[in-house]
């Protein structure tokens, strides 16, 4: 089943979550890498210069 991650978000903020935007994110990578490694993707960013 394929869910997105702003149906994910909804459904989690109707059961009474509150999700700011880093929660968002780190829900996100979980999803997409398996893992969380706070700050890796941000750092990779900032050095691209996105």
């Amino acid at each position: 089943m394929k869910i997105h991650s702003e149906q994910l978000f909804n459904y989690l903020e109707k059961k009474g979550l509150k999700l700011d935007d880093k929660m968002k994110s780190e829900i996100i990578e979980l999803i997409h890498f398996g893992k969380n490694d706070t700050g890796k993707y941000i750092s990779k960013e900032e050095e691209i210069g996105g």
